[in-house]
């Protein structure tokens, strides 16, 4: 059983989950600290696989250490790092910040589920250590992207951005994170009969892990290519990053659910020039859906006119709330050794087939 260590937690309770495979034991706290003076990143943080952040003791807000992107002198990259979580009873959500990058050009981005907050995008020399502060975060998934992205021309000062002391409110980490396409587009997808979707394991083009899936790689003048999931689904939030790289203002990124499109993910834009405009990096995008059958289809399509960036646009670690097998009940009592410690569970506690 591994142990992920934070610091400075406040314990609010204690809640012991079964399952026929494992044993979880999940405590809940008032609000969780992460202030990197073990010498390391918390597995909590997803990191993008190019160039990430990593730990760094050149610049601190307090202690030893802090995290510090790492595509210094990279042209057109963009370092990410995002906490994904289902924040169960809301609150603040601080941080601590400094920056030293080409002004006007690279950027120190963050975003709340795909929103640049207030004061963001920053550049230039911020080389004074300052604190964000949220408004309450609802309850509710979230997703809290810090992005340093750079275009590909002059490197000025440290050429970084730097985090330290980040403190949320209480949160289950989200585990499951949907499709993340690394054995290419699932049979279960329906794909476009003849403009179709692939998984691809480009630089910059992957938010976690190996692949995401790509719009067709030579779409003409006017073309449509798409890609949909049909899947019966429980009452929950669906999910998913994208990302784009087209001509802006003409060849676009589109999302539909049952048809009706969420105009909030209409996005186009070329990676190299209009980073500020499409906030660069991964986007995250929520949508609450209720317990029936569903569509949700991606589409990336065309003007007639010319290509730029990569003519294309991304997705990846799709997610849609699903119901879990039902339970059955654990006739007798059991113990589990944890360490030294000895856990036993009642009857009445359930198990999962």
């Amino acid at each position: 059983m591994t142990v992920k260590k934070r610091h400075k937690k406040i314990i609010a309770g204690t809640l012991i989950f079964v399952s026929a495979l494992s044993l979880f034991i999940r405590i809940s706290f008032a609000s969780v600290t992460y202030d990197f003076e073990g010498g390391t990143i918390s597995s909590d943080f997803d990191l993008t696989p190019q160039t990430p952040f990593a730990i760094a003791t050149d610049q601190v807000h307090a202690g030893t250490y802090s995290i510090k992107s790492g595509n210094a002198a990279v042209d057109n990259s963009f370092a990410q790092i995002t906490l994904l979580g289902d924040f169960a009873s809301g609150g603040t959500a601080t941080f601590w910040y400094r920056y030293d990058t080409e002004g006007s050009f690279d950027f120190l981005i963050f975003m709340i589920d795909g929103v640049v907050q207030t004061g963001f995008p920053k550049s230039g020399s911020g080389t004074t250590w300052t604190q964000f502060s949220t408004t309450t975060l609802p309850s509710g998934v979230h997703s809290l992207d810090w992005i340093y992205v750079k275009d590909h021309g002059t490197n000025t000062g440290g050429d970084a951005v730097w985090i330290d002391d980040i403190v949320v409110p209480d949160f289950t980490l989200v585990s499951d994170k949907g499709e993340s396409f690394e054995s290419g587009i699932p049979g279960t997808w329906t794909n476009d009969a003849t403009e179709v979707w692939s998984s691809t394991n480009a630089v910059y083009r992957r938010k976690l892990g190996s692949n995401s899936a790509r719009s067709y790689l030579t779409l003409g003048g006017s073309g449509v290519s798409t890609l949909q999931r049909t899947i019966t689904t429980s009452a929950g939030d669906m999910f998913f990053y994208f990302y784009v790289s087209s001509e802006a203002g003409f060849d676009f990124l589109r999302f539909y659910i049952d048809g009706v499109e969420k105009t909030d993910v209409a996005a186009s834009g070329v990676f190299d020039l209009t980073r500020n405009a499409l906030h660069a990096g991964w986007n995250f995008r929520k949508y609450t859906v209720t317990a029936a059958s569903h569509t949700f289809k991606w589409e990336y399509s065309k003007d007639g006119g010319g290509n730029i960036g990569d003519d294309a646009a991304y997705i990846d670690l799709a997610f849609f709330p699903t119901t879990p097998a039902a339970p059955g009940p654990i006739v007798n009592s059991s113990s589990f050794t944890i360490g030294n410690a000895k856990v036993t569970i009642p009857k009445g506690i359930f198990l999962i087939k």
